[in-house]
Order: structure tokens, then sequence, then C-alpha cells
């Protein structure tokens, strides 16, 4: 059954949830506010695929799954263009080619979502069609001895033959781009904001330093004058911090108890429903700590820590 048929596009039947909930796109990051924004997506894909001269925003659709399989975040982007499908990450700051299942995951519901808002009959003897994957990944950090492109063949089920895997994904890795162009500019920006925050850790000052820098030398200057975005880099220096505190006390947890194993053992008795076991019990304290030393409310202080909705209730009781 066509598109017009059935009376759907193909970015709608990837967008729209099967469980029937809303779909709501979360912009938490630089990364993903910046290429959620049709000019700077066109920009990107113009970077990615010069000799497609005819292109335009209308032929762009955003389709990037949020919490598709975790809580955490990440800077993940998925957007159409007519029958092609490019999903770019971005690496965090340690490179893991594990990023490769993630991508196996993504274009797995990516396409069950398709197939089932299309109604193409994966059972029939008719051959369905499905949109082309491109996979990037987007590494900010100097290349070094990074590989140029990455596969599940080898990385995960460990075979140099890639004919012997009867399931591949293959990742290309981009470290920079063209001078100037947006994969460069936002490339330019990370490098920036990390040695700032080598220099003033992850403070508002470090944020004014590279949107200053940035504007100086025209990287995204017109994207970085925004108060919103300057509000994004506080919003992430705040929680970076945050961990910062979390990470600090559960090592001066474990140094008092004479446990550290990555988490803090022990409970907390006696108060609401009786216990927060484990590592918990370091985010409860973190929580305290942040609303002592930073003047946060608990909200705040739970949103820094990223501690999920359905706990900051339990948490809050606590307090």
């Amino acid at each position: 059954m066509s598109e017009k048929e059935n009376g759907m596009t193909a970015a709608a039947a990837i967008m729209e949830p099967l469980d029937g909930n809303v779909n709501r796109n979360s912009k938490d990051s630089v990364f993903c506010e910046l290429f959620s924004r049709p000019a700077y997506c066109l920009q990107l894909y113009q970077a990615l695929h010069p000799e497609d001269t005819h292109v335009t925003e209308d032929d762009l659709t955003l389709v990037t799954l949020n919490s598709l399989m975790t809580q955490d975040r990440y800077n993940d982007l998925g957007f159409l263009v007519r029958d092609h499908l490019l999903v770019m990450v971005e690496a965090q700051s340690t490179f893991s080619v594990n990023i490769l299942v993630r991508f196996l995951l993504y274009l797995a519901e990516t396409y069950n979502r398709y197939i089932n808002r299309m109604n193409l009959n994966i059972y029939g003897s008719k051959r369905i069609t499905l949109p082309l994957p491109e996979l990037y990944v987007l590494y900010p950090e100097n290349r070094e001895s990074k590989p140029d492109e990455i596969k599940l063949s080898k990385e995960i089920f460990g075979l140099d033959d890639a004919s012997q895997a009867f399931v591949d994904v293959k990742a290309k890795i981009l470290y920079d781009s063209k001078q100037g162009d947006i994969i460069n500019q936002y490339v330019t920006f990370a490098r920036v904001f990390d040695a700032q925050v080598t220099t003033w850790g992850y403070t508002r000052k470090a944020v004014d330093e590279t949107i200053r820098i940035c504007r100086d030398q025209n990287v995204l200057s017109s994207f970085l004058a925004e108060e919103e975005v300057a509000n994004i880099m506080f919003t992430m220096a705040d929680q970076e911090k945050a961990k910062k505190f979390w990470e600090e006390d559960l090592r001066n947890e474990g140094r008092a108890e004479g446990k550290i194993e990555g988490r803090a053992e022990g409970k907390i008795e006696g108060r609401a429903e009786g216990k927060i076991e484990g590592i918990e019990e370091g985010l409860f304290i973190s929580v305290q700590t942040l609303m002592r030393s930073m003047q946060m409310t608990a909200k705040q202080a739970m949103d820094a820590l990223c501690i999920p909705a359905d706990k900051q209730a339990a948490f809050a009781k606590l307090l």
C-alpha cells in the first residue's frame, strides 16, 4: 500500500507511538537544539550530501525517538530526507563501539513503527520497501587513531569477515568536516567548550567564555546569541557540576563506611516507606548537598541529577 493510499507519510508513521501516547521531542543539549531546527538540519544534510543540490527544508522531517530504550540522556538525531533515514549520534567523551548496538535497536524500533503504521505485510509475497538508513557518529574529540567507520560484525560479533555475519550495522565516524560548514562549526564549539571547562570547571564562566570565543570566531554566532541556547548550556553545566557533587558524596560515604565498590551500600531507614538502598542513598545525599551548597530547590536538585520523575515524589517525602 502506498503512502498516498494509506493516508500517512513515512515520517508520521515513524513518529506516531504504537501505544497512542504523545511523543515529545526533548531538546536537552546544544546538539539536539541545534540540529532540531530545520535550517541547521538542512545544512547538516548538505554537508553530508553536497551532491544533492535540490534538497530543501520541506524535504526534511525530524523523526528522533526519545527515551526509546533508556532514561539516560543521549545526543541522538534522526531525520528523514525523502526515502533516506539519517541517524546521527554525538559520541560521549569516552569513545565506545557499543553505540552500534544502540543503532541496531533504534533502527529496529523505527522500522517496527513504520511497518505497523503503514500496514505493510511482512508475511506476504510482495516485497515491501523501507527508508534506507545512513548512520553517523559525531566525535568532536581529536582524531588520534580512531577509525573512519565501525561495524557490528567486527566490533561486537568479533568477525573479521563481514560476510560471515547474518546481521550487520555500519556507522561512519565524523571527526570534523569542511572548514566553516555546520559540522565543522559544531565540532569547533564542542572543543572550545571542553577547553573552557578544563580551565574554569563546569561553571557559568565556562559557558560565558565559550559563547564569547565562538561568537568572536563566527562559530554558530547567531545560534549562540540566543538566550534559550545559553540557558541550555547553563543547565548542562549545572548538571555536570551536580554529577561531580554526587560522585564525591559517594566516595566520601564509601570511605566513611569502609565501602566503595562503585555503589554506596547500606540503607536509610525509618523514614517514609523505610529504605532507599544502594546508589539511591548516594542520590538522596547528593540532593541534600545541592540544596544546601547551591541553594537549589528539591525539584531543581533532582532534575539536575536526572532523577526520574516517578522517583521524585518518594525522594521529596524524605527531604
